[in-house]
């Protein structure tokens, strides 16, 4: 099981701590250009900017693999700006059937889109993020299906355990590759990372990412991580799991208690909490701008900015 250095937890905390604010942008949702996303990035001070690239973007046809479009325009202008991207390696490809690659064939050819971003984006600073919530059901999943038990936890680390080399290659001490995408708060969710952990996954990977939606109080939110890290760490004979909040956000809901004002409330307390741990090495705000205009639909009203990027209360947090 390889140490973590301190160089290396000092490299990290270079651009990659919880002081160090990162933010999810989804651009497809926006109506805006990639200029005027970099430009607010950088008003809110977010130092990194997490996106997927998905896979049936870059690899349309067999073993062509194109870099273009917003998603590429925006990457391109964040490490112009010191920004440092958050890439999500994800999403199926019709190429090879529908859902995760589960088969050998097909993680094979997800390991070869993930090389060709690594080289892509060879020596830039840059984080990968293995996968989208791999443990979350998602509507394509056949009905029965469960994705937090032994089976998906094997598949998930044979994954990563093919993906993780292809794009080390490339980077050497700019790359950090994180994965897990679950969430600490679930019983059955940390069960499957405490598998990835038994497994011996942290050999391939610099730290976890996690998501810990919930509606408990970001205190007792961070005892339960407390925890689990604490037992991640046991499992991966004492050498220290790094957690990276990949994904946090907390909405808007319409006739209840969360309002715009105890958004920004909780918003703080769990920034506080998080600066007070050194094992968590950053969070990733969920997200720049609400995905939608339906008040009543709280997927719609995650965003620190409104549609019409109207500022919430939110937003003035990231702006001290």
């Amino acid at each position: 099981m390889k140490k973590i250095s301190a160089l290396l937890l000092f490299f990290w905390m270079s651009y990659a701590t919880s002081a160090t604010m990162g933010i999810c942008v989804h651009p497809d949702s926006m109506k805006t250009n990639p200029s005027n996303i970099i430009s607010l990035v950088t008003k809110f001070n977010f130092k990194s900017i997490r996106m997927d690239y998905r896979w049936s973007d870059v690899e349309t046809h067999y073993g062509n693999y194109r870099f273009e479009g917003v998603t590429e325009d925006i990457l391109q202008l964040a490490l112009r700006n010191n920004i440092t991207p958050l890439i999500i390696l994800g999403g199926s490809n019709h190429l090879y059937g529908k859902g995760r690659p589960w088969d050998d064939k097909t993680q094979l050819a997800f390991a070869k889109y993930a090389e060709n971003i690594a080289q892509h984006y060879s020596n830039k600073k840059v984080i990968f993020e293995i996968w989208n919530e791999w443990s979350l059901k998602h509507n394509y999943d056949p009905k029965l299906s469960d994705f937090k038990n032994l089976d998906s936890a094997t598949a998930y680390y044979n994954l990563v355990r093919i993906v993780s080399p292809k794009i080390r290659k490339y980077g050497g001490k700019n790359f950090i590759i994180v994965a897990g995408g679950f969430n600490p708060t679930d019983k059955n969710d940390q069960n499957w990372g405490s598998q990835l952990i038994k497994m011996g996954i942290m050999k391939y990977i610099d730290g976890i990412s996690v998501h810990p939606y919930t509606d408990l109080n970001p205190e007792d939110s961070f005892v339960i991580m407390d925890r689990m890290q604490a037992s991640f760490t046991a499992n991966n004979n004492g050498n220290v799991v790094p957690l990276f909040i990949t994904e946090y956000g907390i909405p808007n809901r319409i006739g209840t208690k969360y309002t715009q004002r105890y958004t920004y409330t909780l918003a703080k307390r769990f920034i506080n909490e998080a600066s007070k741990r050194s094992y968590i090495q950053g969070i990733w705000w969920y997200d720049l701008v609400d995905d939608g205009n339906q008040i009543s639909n709280s997927e719609h009203n995650y965003g620190i900015l409104t549609q019409d990027m109207k500022q919430k209360e939110i937003s003035q947090l990231f702006l001290k």
